[in-house]
């Protein structure tokens, strides 16, 4: 069924839009036929692509998607947390903060270097 449950303000169902009220011509309008053999199948398009998107937007809201991107990423985070959770980060970045501060001293910049010092202390 094209739009699944999808309906208007009114509640109107989707469905009932894929033909278009036109005046299809007859024997003496035969015009109103060649227009409205045009416009049917670019109508019938146009309803299934924003049924389809109206549909993509409501998957996609839902949420149901995260767990099937998810799942590779989980592997790779445990594999982070095993790596990076064997380092001391603290010490490392003291460590760190400790190199900039002597080596702002050490080029004449004191106050900088010290206050380095204070803050990451």
């Amino acid at each position: 069924m094209l739009g699944g449950d999808i309906t208007d303000s009114d509640g109107v169902p989707l469905t009932n839009y894929t033909v278009l009220p036109l005046d299809r011509g007859d024997v003496f309008t035969m015009g109103k036929f060649f227009i409205s053999m045009w416009i049917d199948p670019i109508w019938t398009g146009h309803l299934g692509l924003v049924s389809w998107m109206i549909w993509f937007c409501n998957w996609l809201l839902s949420f149901e998607w995260v767990d099937i991107v998810a799942a590779p990423f989980g592997a790779l985070a445990d594999l982070l947390q095993d790596f990076l959770g064997e380092i001391a980060w603290i010490p490392f970045a003291l460590t760190i903060a400790g190199g900039v501060a002597g080596l702002a001293i050490m080029l004449g910049r004191h106050s900088t270097g010290w206050a380095e010092l204070f803050i990451s202390a």
